[in-house]
């Protein structure tokens, strides 16, 4: 049984989300950085881990008894890079400023529902890396997803939708029951 991993499922429905919202805004997972010039104004690249490359903090347990059960929970952390430009007035920076934050916004809205009091907003800056010419406005989030470190799978737990019945048939026995207080 394959484990279902937090934030590539985070990743998964945000780009649900935007396939159907935001047709123009491609989303791209991993750490090798893909090329700025990809003919759109906008685009987010998830990257695991924070900036410094850390891949998050462990934590306790949570809702124990499952199958599997739970050995511990980490808050893995992913790093959003959420650029955006305004091609009609290229050296505005206040219309990039806009585009960046306008797809900041609806990024922090699909995040939020897809993931909600699941996920953990740590830091938001803008990428501020001079260039003699910007292109558009980046801003950088990271965020802590909650995340599950399993233990193996026990296949002969019966699910929990299972049930049992026991038919018990009393007509041919007769017992008497005495019963004395404490």
């Amino acid at each position: 049984m394959a484990i279902i991993l937090s934030v590539p499922t985070l990743f998964d429905n945000v780009v649900q989300r935007f396939s159907t919202e935001l047709t123009d805004c491609p989303n791209y997972f991993g750490w090798q950085e893909s090329a700025k010039q990809s003919g759109g104004t906008r685009r987010i690249v998830w990257i695991p881990g924070d900036p410094r490359g850390k891949l998050g903090d462990m934590l306790p347990p949570r809702s124990p008894g499952g199958n599997p059960r739970p050995l511990l929970n980490m808050l893995e952390l992913v790093t959003c890079e959420i650029e955006a430009s305004d091609t009609t007035t290229l050296h505005d920076e206040r219309a990039q400023y806009q585009a960046a934050r306008e797809l900041f916004c609806a990024w922090m809205r699909a995040v939020h529902l897809a993931a909600f009091g699941t996920y953990t907003l740590l830091g938001v800056e803008w990428m501020v890396e001079k260039n003699q010419f910007r292109y558009g406005a980046g801003i950088r989030a990271v965020i802590g997803v909650q995340a599950v470190i399993p233990d193996l799978t026990f296949a002969f737990v019966a699910p929990a939708q299972m049930s049992s019945g026991i038919t018990v048939d009393l007509t041919d026995v007769t017992e008497t029951i005495v019963v004395t207080p404490a």
